[in-house]
């Protein structure tokens, strides 16, 4: 990860096993990394990692699936990139949110600790 200038801020061996599917870098240099790029229910699903490379909060899919509290079918049938995600990620307005949709449901990650919430 680099800043304007150039030069390496952080740099670590991603868990992935063949890259994150997608990943949200925000203004202060914070990292959401999202899924895999395969199809599978990763133990990867949203790693965020702070500014100086150091691990803020991590999520399996199972973890995220159990959050979202909805039979898999309604998950599966709405999932458009990947196994889970309908939509996102997508900073909020703010800056302090991640967004996503999944299974009929919003899913926010607040990007300061990474604690995540489910909303109708």
């Amino acid at each position: 990860m680099s800043k304007s200038g150039g030069a390496v801020v952080w740099q670590r061996e991603l868990p992935h096993h063949h890259g994150p599917r997608r990943v949200l870098v925000a203004d202060d240099g914070r990292v959401l990394l999202v899924d895999e790029w395969i199809n599978v229910v990763s133990p990867f699903a949203l790693t965020l990692i702070a500014a100086d490379g150091g691990e803020l909060a991590h999520y399996s899919a199972e973890q995220v699936l159990s959050l979202l509290a909805v039979p898999r079918k309604a998950i599966t049938e709405h999932a458009r990139f990947g196994p889970w995600i309908t939509d996102g990620p997508t900073l909020s307005a703010d800056g302090d949110w991640v967004l996503f949709k999944a299974g009929g449901r919003s899913l926010k990650l607040r990007l300061a600790d990474g604690r995540i919430s489910v909303e109708d």
